[in-house]
């Protein structure tokens, strides 16, 4: 049987791509600081040319499919030229940029360690990164859900999603005729969810799905395992719509929502970048207030500095936020409530913390640093 993980090739991106920035990133502080003679260099043309050279890089990453990993998913002589050809024109972008944007002048020596140090760390990371993952397994298990009646190829389907020329990184563990579930069980669901990762479902989203599965598909949802159309899949992984599909009214969605898995893979990079530099700031301000906080507390606002509470989240999970605390401590002693204009169970300083906000802040600097694991 296939080995069992929760990587597959989404996530598997994420690794590559942070393992490119480290080294992109290196690469253009080595330019920056001793390729570039600095006596012509600011911080403005140093800002520049650092931006150039992470766009450069990424866009031609990005037009070059080098991170389409269904196809390239071994360390192959189209890889190495890939990486050679996205190297190359980043590094020439970034030369050319120097000299015709601020006329700057280069230490020859360090301009050829330049030249070849940073196609060979890119190729090396990638060499690196294929050697690693043929002893991790990145398999997801798949249950495969489809409609008999509709005239579903359903072994096609099995063929197309465990593999039909490329590396999906599923594979199909068990399948169901949703219109033949008489012997099925909710003990027998339980098992096989036990067993698989997935479930991929291509049947007529029009009509309901039995109860036994729409059941055991809310417990596979709130364990937090992947529920996904065969349309979806299929996009995901080649990068296309499949011709016949059942899921019609998922796939104008889709589209509508550019689920296109580069586009989601660009979005989940925006979204991790913007969250790291916003828990940097929102983290500089915490550390600068917690000790006014904390002082005033000790006058004002007697008790403990942070107030806890336990929220119902994703997966129908519970976790614990933290705030300062605004009011006093047995405020929730008869049960918990909303807070009041005018509620007495706020003390003085309290209405000052929630004036300015400043008792979201540990909420705030918690959640969008969580926001930033990827």
């Amino acid at each position: 049987m296939t080995g069992r993980s929760k990587l597959n090739i989404p996530e598997r991106k994420i690794i590559l791509v942070l393992g490119d920035l480290i080294i992109v990133c290196l690469s253009l502080y080595f330019f920056l600081k001793h390729v570039i003679d600095m006596a012509y260099s600011s911080l403005v043309s140093m800002a520049t040319l650092f931006s150039l050279g992470l766009f450069a890089y990424f866009f031609l990453a990005y037009v070059l499919n080098f991170y389409y990993l269904a196809n390239d998913s071994r360390y192959t002589v189209n890889m190495v030229m890939k990486g050679l050809v996205i190297t190359t024109l980043y590094i020439f972008t970034e030369i050319l940029g120097a000299v015709i944007l601020f006329d700057m002048s280069f230490w020859r020596s360090n301009l050829l360690l330049f030249l070849f140090l940073t196609p060979t760390a890119i190729l090396l990371w990638r060499n690196f990164f294929v050697y690693v993952f043929k002893f991790i397994s990145t398999t997801k298990q798949v249950l495969y859900l489809y409609n008999k009646s509709l005239g579903n190829d359903w072994e096609k389907d099995v063929e197309i999603i465990n593999g039909f020329g490329i590396h999906t990184f599923y594979h199909v563990e068990e399948v169901i005729d949703i219109e033949n579930t008489g012997d099925l069980t909710e003990e027998k669901l339980e098992a096989l969810n036990e067993r698989v990762d997935s479930w991929i479902i291509d049947t007529d989203t029009s009509r309901p799905l039995p109860k036994i599965i729409e059941k055991s598909m809310l417990e596979v949802l709130l364990a937090g395992k992947e529920v996904v159309t065969f349309t979806s899949f299929y996009e995901n992984i080649y990068e296309a719509l499949p011709i016949v599909s059942h899921n019609a009214n998922e796939s104008c969605a889709e589209i509508l929502q550019l689920q296109h898995t580069r586009v989601r893979y660009l979005s989940r990079i925006f979204s991790f970048t913007v969250n790291f530099f916003l828990s940097l700031f929102v983290g500089l301000i915490f550390l600068l207030v917690t000790p006014f906080v904390f002082f005033f507390n000790l006058f004002f606002n007697r008790g403990p500095l942070f107030y806890k509470q336990k929220r119902v989240g994703q997966y129908g999970k519970e976790f614990e936020i933290y705030k300062f605390r605004s009011m006093v401590v047995d405020a929730e002693k008869a049960g918990a409530k909303m807070a009041s204009k005018n509620d007495a169970r706020i003390t003085p300083f309290g209405k000052v913390l929630r004036m300015f906000r400043l008792d979201e802040l540990p909420r705030l600097f918690r959640s969008s640093r969580e926001k930033c694991t990827l």
